[in-house]
């Protein structure tokens, strides 16, 4: 059976995880700031760190420099932490609200997130997790597919906590336009275009990744978990 997220087609290589009513994609835009890994690597020392988004909040209070012992230490940890992004889980069958759900794909939904959410904050090295379900578009639905975002959080990501919010729906709104666009469903993905807000201050605006990208993290994480079946033989 072809997956689906919304109306749209999904690669299974883009699907790290099969249980029996639900799935696990990885994400074409990912809401955490990227990591060192995500980074070039053309620069080093603590004045390079102004590049990354977790240096940002040193810009406006402090010089970096070479002296700047916080600027170091923040260095050190961010050189020792994995790649680092959100994924979402899925209902296999195509519904837009939480509540078209059967019973049995409620209890399996979450099944799955909890699963998903222990190997992803372990293998990430996060220290704490965002679990959110956006259901409906005055939510800030843009794919209109029941879907949870799992996403690792680290201290010192988001200088006001309350700012991931508008931030998964904007990125909500990249991936609907995406998928669209993937699929050459030019109306639809003019439409959702129309509608993706400005980056917020901490947001780190970069460009969808790659279909090998995506595939690549997919089949490390798939690794990782037991399967309801193997959707990925004869893709």
């Amino acid at each position: 059976m072809p997956f689906k997220f919304g109306p749209w087609p999904i690669r299974p290589s883009e699907i790290f995880y099969a249980s029996r009513l639900s799935f696990g994609l990885v994400n074409l835009k990912p809401i955490v700031p990227c990591l060192w890994a995500d980074c070039p690597r053309t620069a080093t020392g603590p004045s390079a760190l102004l590049a990354y988004p977790f240096a940002r909040l040193l810009a406006d209070t402090v010089a970096v420099g070479a002296s700047d012992m916080r600027a170091v230490s923040l260095g050190r940890e961010l050189t020792t932490r994995t790649h680092s992004t959100d994924v979402l889980v899925v209902s296999r069958r195509p519904v837009m609200r939480f509540n078209d759900l059967t019973d049995d794909e409620v209890s399996d939904l979450f099944r799955s997130v909890q699963t998903i959410s222990k190997v992803i904050e372990h293998e990430y090295k996060a220290e704490s997790l965002s679990i959110t379900l956006q259901d409906g578009p005055h939510a800030g639905q843009s794919v209109p597919h029941v879907h949870v975002h799992i996403i690792p959080r680290f201290k010192g990501d988001w200088l006001n906590n309350d700012d991931i919010y508008p931030e998964i729906q904007r990125k909500e709104a990249q991936l609907a336009h995406g998928l669209a666009s993937d699929a050459g469903d030019a109306k639809a993905a003019a439409a959702i275009s129309a509608k993706i807000k400005p980056a917020g201050p901490d947001a780190e605006e970069r460009p969808p990744r790659t279909q090998d990208d995506m595939a690549a993290e997919s089949a490390v994480l798939r690794k990782l978990f037991q399967h309801y079946e193997d959707i990925w033989s004869s893709s």
